[in-house]
């Protein structure tokens, strides 16, 4: 169980007493509702490589929130020369095909999901070498101020040899949006 630590003050300039808050609580398990502390409080479970914060206390009882995205623990990277490509949330795609490769975007996807798709082949600018990513039924995609309709598409066309293309899109709006960060080439939305 852990214990209610005083808060410290320390002395400064500007301030007569400055607040020092806390340092984490490290163990090796989760934290549990015998465990308290000051609202903020975090703890590092290092059993499962997992962050939690003390939010607020139901009834008395403290409630620690997970911070790690409910283990999500990065992006998942994977080289495929598969045409479609059925994109999943938090992964990335190294496209390994030349031509005109098709990537689909998931219709499930919380806020702040996100894929990266990159290229290894150098484009040529030869007729027909697109990247097309299409939003799931009902889905937009958005880049800059352009946004496509319904199951819209997002099309790279490449117009300069010899360049490598990337992409980053986040999921702004849960199961409905997806914003194109930018990259090194304006797509075409439709």
């Amino acid at each position: 169980m852990s214990r209610i630590h005083n808060d410290k003050v320390a002395y400064g300039k500007s301030q007569a007493l400055i607040d020092i808050f806390n340092p984490p609580i490290v163990a090796q398990r989760a934290p549990n509702v015998n465990d308290k502390g000051p609202i903020g409080q975090l703890w590092d479970d290092t059993s499962t490589n997992s962050v939690y914060m003390l939010t607020s206390y139901a009834a008395g009882v403290p409630v620690w929130s997970r911070l790690d995205n409910a283990g999500v623990t990065g992006i998942t990277w994977v080289s495929t020369a598969a045409n479609p490509v059925a994109a999943a949330i938090n992964s990335g795609y190294i496209l390994t095909a030349p031509g005109a490769i098709n990537i689909n975007l998931p219709a499930i996807a919380p806020i702040g999901s996100e894929i990266y798709i990159e290229t290894t082949q150098l484009w040529n600018g030869a007729a027909g070498e697109t990247i097309t990513i299409t939003a799931a039924a009902g889905d937009t995609i958005v880049y800059g101020a352009a946004t496509t309709g319904a199951g819209g598409t997002a099309t790279w066309q490449q117009n300069a040899p010899g360049v490598y293309l990337t992409v980053h899109l986040i999921c702004v709006v849960a199961d409905s949006m997806w914003h194109i960060q930018p990259n090194n080439y304006i797509p075409a939305l439709v």
